[in-house]
């Protein structure tokens, strides 16, 4: 397969999304246009994303709405400081900072467009269990799907 892949979201403000993600995710432009943009990480420049406003001609009708049920993950090398900046930006927390046992600690906001974010460290869930093989099992029994 040849190309990039990229998540693209529909928005109904796309000024309004493309600097959500610049001011807030470290993002900028590399392509755009009055109705589709696609944005670099600055950091990590294979990671991108699209946004497209949602009445776009090319997407069929029933599906130009607003988006549901994504989630989009980003992670940081340190999640303490990005939750403590986006907060101090002033952004709504949708989750606050928590340790999941499946090897994540991680908070969520919100983009313009209803798009929960997972900001995310990834950290080693077995650093503080390696004497006691009940607590792996018990922390990894939380993480199955039920």
């Amino acid at each position: 397969m040849s190309g990039k892949y990229y998540p693209i979201v529909m928005t109904d403000n796309l000024n309004k999304s493309i600097n959500f993600y610049e001011d807030y995710l470290d993002f900028v432009p590399e392509i755009e246009m009055d109705c589709f943009a696609v944005l670099k990480h600055t950091k990590h420049k294979d990671i991108r994303i699209g946004l497209i406003v949602q009445n776009h001609h090319s997407l069929p009708e029933t599906h130009q709405k607003a988006v549901q049920g994504l989630i989009l993950n980003f992670p940081v090398e340190n999640v303490n400081e990005a939750y403590r900046a986006l907060y101090l930006e002033g952004l709504e927390i949708e989750t606050e900072l928590s340790l999941a046992p499946c090897g994540r600690r991680h908070f969520m906001i919100q983009d313009p467009n209803g798009v929960l974010i997972d900001v995310m460290e990834e950290y080693d869930p077995f650093a503080q269990h390696n004497d006691n093989n009940d607590d792996i099992d018990q922390m990894m029994s939380s993480c199955r799907i039920q």
